[in-house]
């Protein structure tokens, strides 16, 4: 099956392999494949400060695909249909990445030669399972760490992984923000309440979410 797509390029599935995390909520099943595509070896040139055997600055990987989980269970209670009697499976993959990788996907997918934050991929098209397989999120770690500390609020890395995160898995349930897109002034307000609400529901409220943090206009008014 033709899945994600970022997770399984070729140059990255030997030197990173893949884990997963499974979790459930409410009769859904929840699988997060993730791969670490990050340098930890201090002496192939680390990019990211702090980074040693597979920590970040006072957190872990596993650690930061735990919260990832926690969104998704919470935008599956949200986004998801429950059926009586029936069990769901989602799936969606995650990639850590540095820099240099995210800015050859934003290249050639988005035509845009520079690095980014985080990149969605939704599944497009009919798949060979009968349950719905969101797609990838991929976060560059280096933007993260540099955004993490020019946020006003001085966010920690966790709180900028889980901002990015929350704004990439949001995309493949369907919200959108770019008004090249075709989306309106009402279509951000609402991925921006959206990142709003799935904060206040598990506890982080002292987070801003992406749009809020990058378009005024998004920090004034609300979706009922």
């Amino acid at each position: 099956r033709v899945l994600f797509r970022p997770l399984r390029e070729e140059n990255l599935d030997k030197k990173y392999p893949v884990s997963k995390l499974q979790s459930q909520t409410l009769g859904t099943n929840i699988t997060v494949y993730y791969r670490v595509a990050l340098n930890l070896n201090s002496k192939q040139g680390n990019k990211i400060p702090g980074i040693q055997h597979g920590l970040l600055p006072g957190i872990s990987i596993k650690g930061l695909v735990q919260d990832a989980s926690l969104v998704t269970k919470t935008a599956c209670e949200r986004y998801i249909r429950q059926t009586e009697n029936s069990k769901k499976n989602v799936e969606l993959s995650l990639t850590f990445c540095h820099d240099s990788h995210i800015q050859y996907l934003n290249e050639q997918y988005r035509g845009v030669s520079k690095p980014t934050d985080v990149l969605s991929f939704e599944i497009n098209g009919e798949t060979e399972t009968d349950y719905p397989i969101l797609g990838d999120v991929v976060i560059s770690m280096d933007t993260a760490v540099k955004q993490s500390m020019e946020r006003h609020h001085k966010y920690s890395l966790r709180d900028e992984f889980r901002v990015l995160f929350t704004h990439g898995l949001l995309h493949l349930f369907g919200f959108d923000h770019e008004t090249d897109s075709g989306m309106g002034q009402d279509e951000m307000l609402h991925m921006a309440e959206e990142e709003r609400v799935i904060f206040s529901i598990l506890g982080w409220n002292e987070l801003r979410g992406l749009i809020e943090h990058n378009i005024p206009e998004a920090r004034v008014g609300t979706v009922n």
